[in-house]
């Protein structure tokens, strides 16, 4: 801008807050925004006609002379660089306006235009809006688009029959708010389609970069919390080993992860509180498979699980979770472990009823497990025969590596898991401060035995029922035997003449 210019229309740029030829610009940072459309992303008032200091920028710096293509000059192109988008995101909370539109980006196409509507039953989706369709075969992106109502697409959800409004889900995260107007029978936009398109993008991806933040900081706040180890190294080994989820942002198919679990008992051994302390060598492998069944490179996991039970099933169970940290969100799983633990697994994840699921011995870890997988949108899946032949050969030879004493030898990481870190939810027991890992059902009947039996020992009456069971009416024989820990029943049953007598 020329001197006089600059100082006459001061007041006027500190209302529209322009200063640089960054705030003019749309977000390419090389087309220069109409006047109408630059008060709308500032929020003020349209009306009155685009000032005079305006007008003369617009002949200094569009290479077009028609000023259909709003292009800057090629001398001004990197002077400026657009740091600064303006976005009005959508709220989901928010009343709809009736002066707006919703717009985003979808997979290779065109944005999407909606008109706010109703709230969603949908889990995934919590707004539906009108579709709103570009008129015509072939779009000006230096100009608004002008936009008529959807009368049916694949993407209509609309359930009415014979019903000409198409109706669609509104992507929460990805798309923002645009002012609109009317013109004749169409709906336009204060931007133009090509800033549109841009700005979308750029959201689409920021929003995606954000995400990926998160939940990858989140991973690294849950292994602090659930891994307990004897070095700290071994932490800054799983947390480098994450695999992140990839940038490509056009790719709709989902990574495929194996993850190879073998574990190798030790002796047992006496610690120094005199407890028992049982040892199992552990040996992880996870690697990448593209849909070719091609294998990429392996990260590899040697350490040393302790624990004061002995129970293999709840070691790998354990170990599993260890080796899901490491996966990225939004892809496929293959497991190659124990057959029985997979069975576990599959039947835990497909039984619906929480009282159900409270039975079960490992109840802890699969719960864990279940709600890690659905949050990260990670889905089990069986590999084909070439990469279950794959899997079976890697298992063999990490069997070996157990067994060769110079790769056991080297193994210096011993972890757990902390109980407490692997609640998820109100279905978590605790009784007397002591968090219940699983097997309510037994549990509840070990309780009610132990109670019984201190009643029965503890009786006053105890000598009257030697000196006065004349009749018999009191079974010593089952008495002593359910003292002395000789009782055996099934799981929904308290003894065998107990069953018989309630038997039909």
């Amino acid at each position: 801008m020329e001197c006089k210019d600059f100082i006459t229309s001061t007041q006027s740029r500190k209302t529209k807050k322009i200063m640089f030829l960054e705030d003019i610009l749309e977000a390419d940072g090389i087309t220069l925004l109409k006047w109408k459309h630059l008060c709308k992303e500032i929020v003020k008032n349209t009306k009155g006609k685009s000032p005079k200091w305006f007008k003369k920028l617009e002949l200094k710096l569009i290479a077009d002379e028609s000023g259909q293509v709003r292009k800057i000059r090629n001398e001004f192109i990197g002077q400026a660089q657009k740091e600064n988008i303006h976005i009005n995101y959508f709220d989901e909370d928010e009343k709809s306006d009736k002066n707006s539109i919703v717009t985003w980006n979808d997979y290779g196409e065109y944005p999407i235009f909606s008109i706010n509507k109703k709230k969603s039953q949908s889990k995934k989706y919590k707004r539906i809006g009108i579709h709103l369709e570009l008129d015509g075969d072939s779009y000006n992106l230096n100009n608004s688009p002008q936009l008529k109502k959807c009368q049916g697409c694949f993407r209509n959800i609309s359930k009415k029959k014979g019903s000409n409004e198409c109706l669609i889900y509104i992507e929460n995260e990805i798309c923002r708010n645009l002012d609109r107007r009317k013109e004749e029978d169409y709906i336009k936009p204060y931007e133009t389609l090509n800033n549109i398109i841009k700005k979308n993008e750029w959201l689409r991806t920021y929003t995606k970069e954000d995400k990926k933040d998160e939940s990858f900081n989140k991973k690294i706040e849950l292994i602090d919390k659930i891994i307990n180890t004897n070095d700290k190294n071994f932490l800054d080994i799983i947390k480098n080993s994450i695999f992140e989820e990839e940038d490509n942002l056009i790719s709709i198919t989902k990574r495929r992860f194996c993850l190879l679990i073998n574990t190798n008992k030790k002796k047992w051994e006496i610690n120094n509180k005199g407890k028992r302390v049982y040892r199992y060598n552990v040996v992880w492998k996870i690697f990448e498979l593209n849909y070719e069944g091609k294998e990429s490179e392996e990260v590899i996991l040697l350490a040393s699980y302790e624990c004061n039970y002995e129970n293999e099933f709840k070691i790998i169970l354990r170990c599993i979770i260890l080796g899901i940290m490491i996966i990225s969100e939004n892809s496929e799983l293959i497991l190659g472990i124990n057959e029985k633990v997979n069975r576990l697994i599959i039947e835990f994840t497909n039984n619906f009823s929480n009282r159900k699921k409270i039975d079960s011995d490992y109840y802890l870890e699969l719960l864990f497990l279940e709600n890690f997988l659905e949050t990260n949108n990670i889905e089990l899946i069986e590999g084909n025969e070439k990469i279950q032949r794959i899997i079976k050969e890697k298992r063999k030879e990490m069997q070996e590596m157990l067994k060769n004493n110079k790769i056991v030898d080297k193994i210096k990481y011993n972890f757990e898991l902390i109980d407490e870190g692997l609640i998820t939810n109100e279905y978590n027991l605790i009784w007397n401060n002591k968090l219940i890992t699983g097997g309510f059902r037994v549990w509840r009947k070990a309780v009610t035995l132990a109670i019984w039996k201190n009643e029965i020992l503890n009786s006053e009456r105890l000598e009257d029922l030697f000196m006065y069971n004349y009749r018999n009416e009191f079974d010593w024989i089952a008495s002593l035997e359910f003292i002395s820990n000789r009782v055996k029943f099934l799981q929904r049953q308290c003894g065998d003449r107990d069953t018989i007598e309630r038997s039909y």
